[in-house]
């Protein structure tokens, strides 16, 4: 063995481990892969009631973005609505917004959110939730699942305030009556529509407020309702903005491109917005005109009057 480690010197040859060691180079050591990548499984999802609570804070964050830095306080609370069409939603819901702790939300982690988004309410303020398994109610803000108002002091608000009472003029195309008066103070929401109580495809009856009628109506005249019958059965909502005191217009299903058909409101500066998004309001100005299908105009206005 010396004779052996002689002569590698006298050669110079040097064994693969030593020329390793030689130039500072180490082999790492192997690592073991993890038991859940040995078996090819994902990482745990978020169970689904915190999951639930960070989409409603998102939405509520995301609904309140415009408030972010006001120096005046937005309300003297928050109601949220969730639709739940499930008895799994239902549940999960539930847990998300501590039904057995009302305050907890609020408290613990909605406060939170909005003071880390600079987002005021009243320093008394509060929060409720309703779930609901029909339909989301008119809203001052939704998204999906999701609707939002913002609470105020309604005595302080009447005493205070004036509200605008609007009317809605026939310009073409048929309805049950020439002109519609649009009032706050009896109801904030009015449904625009061919038909009184027409059936839609989902099996529901709807109810409308500014109705168009259609061709089997003892009232349609055939030399001025063409144009009615391109009125979709639930076009568009009027919704009246108590907060704001403003009247915004939102297309319903049936006034969408993708129902084939259109709903366009007409401002006085000879522009033209297309109404394409379901949920989205559009706020109505004193002169607008509204164009439903093929030709239904309606003119809409505003004037002030006690709430």
């Amino acid at each position: 063995m010396k004779l052996l480690s002689q002569l590698k010197k006298i050669l110079n040859i040097v064994p693969e481990n030593e020329q390793e060691a030689s130039f500072g180079i180490e082999t790492p050591p192997r690592q073991e892969p993890t038991p859940n990548a040995k078996k090819g499984i994902e990482p745990p999802a978020m169970p689904p009631a915190p999951q639930k609570r960070n989409e409603i804070c998102r939405f509520i964050l995301k609904s309140l973005k415009p408030y972010i830095d006001e120096k005046e306080s937005i309300g003297t609370g928050l109601k949220l609505y969730v639709l739940c069409k499930t008895t799994e939603e239902l549940e999960i819901t539930r847990v998300a917004l501590f039904e057995e702790l009302p305050s907890k939300f609020k408290n613990d982690i909605l406060q939170k959110e909005l003071a880390d988004n600079y987002i005021r309410l009243s320093s008394d303020w509060t929060f409720e939730f309703v779930i609901v398994q029909d339909t989301l109610p008119a809203c001052r803000f939704s998204e999906g699942n999701f609707g939002l108002d913002i609470l105020k002091n309604q005595s302080a608000l009447k005493d205070t305030a004036k509200a605008y009472l609007a009317s809605i003029i026939v310009l073409d195309g048929q309805a049950s009556q020439q002109t519609y008066v649009l009032n706050p103070d009896q109801k904030i929401e009015f449904r625009i529509g061919r038909g009184y109580r027409p059936r839609l495809n989902s099996g529901r009856t709807r109810i409308n407020d500014i109705v168009f009628l259609e061709k089997d109506d003892t009232q349609y005249d055939e030399t001025k309702g063409d144009k009615s019958l391109s009125v979709s059965r639930n076009h568009a909502t009027i919704k009246f903005d108590k907060s704001a005191r403003k009247y915004f217009l939102y297309v319903d299903e049936g006034g969408l491109p993708q129902s084939h058909n259109r709903t366009k409101i007409l401002k006085e500066n000879n522009t033209t917005l297309k109404l394409q998004v379901l949920g989205m309001p559009y706020e109505l100005m004193f002169g607008d005109e509204i164009e439903l299908g093929d030709g239904a105009l309606i003119a809409f206005s505003a004037y002030e009057g006690e709430l």
